[in-house]
């Protein structure tokens, strides 16, 4: 084998561990698939629907007066943990009544927020009518993209364009509630768009392989 074709069967390897690459790029996502079925196969529920119907079922007798949300938190570990959000701390014997109801592999937690999830979306409501109905800020240049309720963080986000300390302080003062939070909005890209602009650029990566294969059998 010539040197000439030792390049070029080298650059096919390098080539095709590039593809494979990329193909399994997507793979990436499998792990965390293959744990809910795992879990599922030994009687597990990675949505923790009985303990989470029986919760409710118990905050809904005991303490609606104070209960604001509940989120399954799954930075720390894949199977989660309920988060219990309630607008005071709860008392003892509440919070007794609810780890009673929970059994492994299954944990929960509590904390206190300034708002409920119903005044989050209220306060969503609110503000979805004065920037989409009355365009509040349509006069002013600035564009809001989406808003949306973040039950994590207790706030109602609001996405805008173009996105500086002038246009978030003329949103925040228009609004004057803590309620809100400001970030930077992006105009809604189709899944087809993104799907277009991922393949032009496998095109014209391949293209560029191809070109330089050519020009190797060329010379």
């Amino acid at each position: 084998m010539n040197k000439k074709n030792v390049l070029i069967f080298s650059l096919l390897s390098i080539l095709g561990l590039i593809v494979n690459l990329q193909s399994g790029a997507a793979e990436l996502e499998q792990p965390l698939e293959e744990m809910t079925i795992e879990w599922e196969e030994a009687g597990i529920d990675p949505n923790h629907t009985d303990a989470i119907e029986k919760i409710r079922i118990y905050i809904d007798e005991y303490a609606s007066d104070i209960f604001s949300s509940l989120h399954i938190n799954r930075e720390e570990k894949p199977l989660g943990v309920i988060v219990l959000s309630f607008t005071e701390e709860p008392p003892a014997e509440i919070k007794k009544g609810i780890d009673a109801l929970v059994q492994d592999p299954t944990e929960i937690s509590f904390r206190v927020v300034p708002y409920t999830e119903e005044e989050l979306m209220d306060k969503q409501s609110e503000i979805d009518k004065a920037v989409f109905e009355e365009k509040i800020f349509q006069d002013k240049g600035i564009s809001v993209y989406h808003t949306s309720t973040d039950i994590l963080n207790s706030k109602v986000e609001i996405g805008i364009s173009p996105f500086n300390e002038e246009t978030v302080q003329q949103v925040r003062d228009y609004f004057e509630d803590e309620l809100i939070q400001v970030v930077e909005g992006h105009e809604v890209q189709t899944l087809t768009e993104e799907t277009e602009s991922a393949d032009e650029a496998k095109k014209g990566f391949f293209a560029k392989i191809l070109s330089f294969f050519s020009s190797l059998f060329g010379r």
